[in-house]
């Protein structure tokens, strides 16, 4: 049996630093015309009608959205993993899929092409073009939250190694590299002004 992308919640995860961007909260930087969570708030709803933000500082800017804001519970930036955690916690859906906020050039089908790629043992799943590995570009089942929470807890933090932990599947959707450019820096957002 398929997933249907009705159990599937998607996270923005906003939550980090943005050292690369001078501290400034990226998710309410200027995408064109509008702020990047703007964007990307449109572009999760047109795959899902189930929707989280995860965002730790200027909350009150992504509750404008009218949907659940989430902040990490492990305080200081420790990893975008804590971001899914806490959304996992409030998940009311199978499954979560996580969209990186500086991350817009992905297809308005992504999440249901993927979905049609996933095997049915698989219980986590993250996307991978021909040069590398997205790892935050995942799909995880709700039921791993304990099993992130304990790895969480005992010091770790690297997403790539909590994929192999949980033997995520792999799926190449035959993107090209450039559907995964980060804004990663003001240059990068002034070119889309």
């Amino acid at each position: 049996m398929k997933i249907s992308t009705n159990e599937i919640t998607v996270l923005i995860l906003a939550g980090g630093a943005s050292r690369r961007v001078g501290g400034s909260d990226k998710g309410l930087l200027s995408y064109g015309k509008e702020p990047l969570i703007s964007q990307q708030v449109r572009w999760a709803e047109r795959q899902s009608n189930k929707l989280i933000i995860s965002a730790n500082r200027n909350k009150s800017e992504y509750q404008k959205f009218n949907y659940p804001v989430v902040e990490d519970q492990c305080r200081g930036y420790r990893g975008p993993l804590n971001g899914v955690l806490s959304a996992l916690k409030q998940c009311q859906t199978k499954w979560l899929y996580v969209q990186p906020i500086d991350l817009p050039s992905l297809p308005e089908n992504t999440l249901q092409l993927m979905v049609d790629e996933v095997h049915l043992e698989s219980s986590s799943a993250y996307l991978v073009s021909n040069k590398r590995e997205h790892y935050l570009s995942m799909l995880i089942e709700r039921r791993y939250c304990s099993v992130l929470e304990k790895y969480l807890f005992d010091g770790h933090s690297k997403v790539s190694n909590f994929h192999r932990l949980v033997s995520s599947q792999k799926i190449n959707l035959g993107f090209s590299e450039e559907k995964f450019r980060n804004l990663n820096s003001f240059k990068d957002y002034q070119v889309l002004l």
